[in-house]
């Protein structure tokens, strides 16, 4: 790759997520070097609101695009923080009632907040207004549903290797299988908790992420409980 080439690169990747009227030309830069890509709006763009065209702004119907979104049960997810989280909070498996509940009711802007608080709608929305917990305005649900209906493929998290298969051979290419995973943990999510008040919490304070997960199940490429 010449220095032209690099630069090149650098720019098309560096813009994220890309806008509509950039996206053929940084398809045809990215191609001469990659068949995949892949950019992340997980925890860091959040909880730094540090992306400001929106996930809906790019070109996802673009003829020579091929997206994938992969979508994840949301207390799944706010129960799968690692060292930040455990040092803000302790230790899911001795971690106390208050710390437990420091944890679960943040105030926005703090920075664990966004990983407790509708995660999902925020980052793919990136609305002003989102979220506000059990309070949210439906309006962001809406355009997240929209926005998951504007993708090739939708992938569920719970069987992705099952998913990732699928949209391999739909593809027409041959995918090496993926790295063996421990199994899930077979405690439910109110076990893990431990605590019936900060569960109900957590569940009525994502209402609607956990509304867009189990609607987002009704799209995927495959449907993990068949």
């Amino acid at each position: 790759m010449t220095s032209d080439n690099a630069e090149e690169y650098r720019t098309s990747t560096k813009q994220k997520p890309w806008k509509y009227e950039d996206t053929g030309r940084n398809i045809q830069i990215v191609r001469k070097y990659f068949k995949f890509i892949s950019q992340e709006f997980g925890a860091r763009s959040v909880a730094r609101n540090n992306y400001v065209t929106r996930i809906s702004s790019t070109n996802w119907e673009h003829p020579k695009l091929v997206s994938v979104m992969i979508v994840r049960d949301p207390i799944s997810r706010l129960l799968s923080g690692g060292g930040s989280i455990n040092m803000d909070f302790g230790n899911e498996e001795t971690r106390t009632h208050e710390q437990w509940w420091a944890y679960a009711n943040q105030s926005y802007g703090q920075r664990q907040s966004h990983k407790t608080n509708n995660f999902n709608l925020h980052f793919l929305t990136n609305q002003t207004g989102c979220c506000q917990g059990k309070s949210t305005d439906p309006i962001h649900l809406e355009a997240a549903m929209a926005l998951l209906q504007r993708f090739t493929y939708v992938l569920d998290q719970e069987c992705l290797e099952r998913g990732m298969q699928a949209m391999s051979k739909d593809l027409g290419f041959k995918l090496s299988p993926g790295r063996r995973k421990p199994p899930n943990r077979q405690e439910s999510y109110r076990e893990r908790i431990g605590y019936d008040d900060v569960y109900q919490f957590l569940m009525e304070r994502n209402k609607l992420d956990i509304e867009l997960y189990q609607w987002a199940k009704q799209i995927t490429l495959v449907k993990c409980n068949n």
